[in-house]
């Protein structure tokens, strides 16, 4: 018995992953703000939780700075915001009716009349991005080496990595 439990729980977890955004790059907005800055935007669908779209970003950002000849990175501003929307499922009514020689009889039954809400992960982050390891940054800055999240992030989401860059 509980072999089967496991068992259903893990197709569903299978099932329910397939779901979530995959990694590509029709997700991700990128845009150069001055020579060594970076804005990479991103929105997942409703079925991708918030953590794994953040790891989504960090790797996609990995990915810009490395293209553009850097090779480390420091996150100046932004970070995950959830977009939720709330649609209307209206109420369906549905009567079955059964006749006999001497009487008729009715069924109605009601379903729906409820919200549906659907949580889209939204990414937005701004970075600055080194050619090593900057000598002057603040105590606590956390600096990314590029290569390392990718590396690290990108095997987790199918992208490869090949001389420091997801592809």
């Amino acid at each position: 018995m509980k072999t089967t439990i496991a068992m259903a729980g893990a197709a569903l977890a299978v099932l329910l992953a397939g779901c979530a955004t995959p990694y590509q790059s029709d997700n991700f907005s990128e845009q150069r703000l001055n020579a060594d800055t970076f804005r990479v935007t991103m929105l997942a669908n409703a079925h991708t939780p918030a953590p794994v779209g953040y790891d989504m970003q960090l790797l996609r950002v990995s990915e810009t700075v490395l293209g553009s000849g850097f090779s480390h990175f420091v996150i100046l501003r932004g970070g995950m915001t959830v977009d939720t929307t709330r649609t209307w499922l209206p109420a369906s009514t549905y009567t079955t009716i059964a006749r006999d020689r001497d009487y008729a009889s009715a069924l109605t039954s009601t379903t729906g009349g409820r919200y549906a809400v659907e949580n889209r992960p939204r990414g937005d982050m701004t970075v600055k991005a080194y050619h090593a390891v900057p000598a002057d940054a603040a105590p606590g800055t956390i600096v990314y080496d590029a290569a390392m999240v990718c590396q690290s992030i990108g095997p987790k989401y199918g992208a490869a990595c090949v001389k420091g860059t997801a592809k």
